[in-house]
Order: C-alpha cells, then structure tokens, then sequence
C-alpha cells in the first residue's frame, strides 16, 4: 500500500471521529460523508497503482521501458 493510499485512509478516520464527537447533526452527516470520499479516494488510488503495476509488468515481459 502506497503512502498515499494511507494517507487517504487515516483521513477517513479522522473524519469518522469527528463524525462521533460532533454535536451538531448537520456536522456529524459532513463529517461522514468526508469519510465516504476519503475512503473512495483511498480505493481509487490503489485500483490504479494496480493498473499501474500491471502495465509496467507488460511492458517489461515486451522488453520495453518506459
């Protein structure tokens, strides 16, 4: 996992603590949707670091660099 991937989840749980420790109930629903994006942008950062991953493994197996 990619320190970016990482640092979009610990985002995400920082929002959903803050979420928690919310009073307000409009505050506590942004909080988690924050925590919905982060996690989204989480996956979305690993798909394509697994993209990218695949790619370079074809390129190589073609004895092409990029």
């Amino acid at each position: 996992m990619s320190e970016q991937v990482e640092i979009c989840r610990k985002k995400a749980a920082e929002c959903e603590q803050a979420a928690i420790m919310a009073t307000k109930a409009n505050v506590r629903k942004s909080y988690a949707n924050f925590a919905i994006q982060w996690r989204e942008m989480a996956e979305q950062a690993e798909e394509l670091e697994l993209r990218q991953l695949a790619l370079l493994q074809r390129l190589s197996s073609l004895s092409i660099t990029p």
